[in-house]
């Protein structure tokens, strides 16, 4: 059965504050989605696929930022997210725009399997999954997480995984942490008003 090829959301922007897209963004370019390549499709389910990217993004990171945990680390871990996108799209994990094909749709949706998506990327490690998966940090007024040095172990939203440290990396040299959770709490207050402002017409 064939139909459009399916799509991810940047696993970088999905891990902005609001998963706002960055048009600056190393990965996406800020149009928010990566789509799947033809290659990989035809042979793993839509959700491996996916998973394979991540994985395979999460490494160069890590591995541009490891080496140099400095501002000249951060560039280079830009550029090699830059490589690794065209690279995926090379052998076929992505593609560089949508197109159609005959991808039967319960291969589309089956559930994912790391095992599969981590054999497609052979630069993954086990610890890259758990730090995908980790949730984003939280900081008291009070605390000073910025004060180990100019590259702080995770990114501006808090995340700890090194794509979000790359594609969005937290400002040593900003503000205190207050000012930043006093002005992430008037963004959410001011959502929440937003919110309730919405009117959901009633079906008669």
């Amino acid at each position: 059965m064939g139909g459009e090829s399916p799509r991810r959301s940047c696993p970088a922007c999905v891990r902005r504050e609001a998963a706002l897209a960055d048009p600056s963004c190393p990965i996406c370019h800020g149009s928010g989605v990566l789509y799947l390549g033809a290659g990989a499709l035809s042979i793993y389910p839509a959700a491996t696929v996916s998973l394979a990217a991540e994985y395979h993004l999460e490494a160069v990171s890590r591995l541009a930022l490891a080496a140099s945990p400095t501002a000249a680390g951060l560039a280079l871990a830009v550029k090699a997210l830059r490589t690794a996108v065209a690279d995926l799209t090379r052998v076929g994990v992505l593609a560089a725009r949508p197109h159609k094909g005959r991808y039967p749709v319960d291969r589309q949706w089956s559930p994912t399997s790391p095992a599969d998506a981590a054999a497609l990327v052979p630069l993954h490690e086990p610890q890259d999954g758990a730090r995908l998966a980790a949730a984003p940090l939280s900081f008291d007024p009070s605390e000073r997480p910025f004060a180990t040095g100019i590259l702080p172990p995770f990114s501006a939203a808090g995340y700890l995984c090194y794509i979000a440290r790359a594609a969005d990396p937290a400002d040593a040299m900003g503000p205190g942490t207050a000012v930043r959770v006093h002005a992430r709490s008037r963004r959410e207050s001011d959502a929440r008003l937003l919110a309730q402002a919405v009117v959901i017409p009633q079906e008669a």
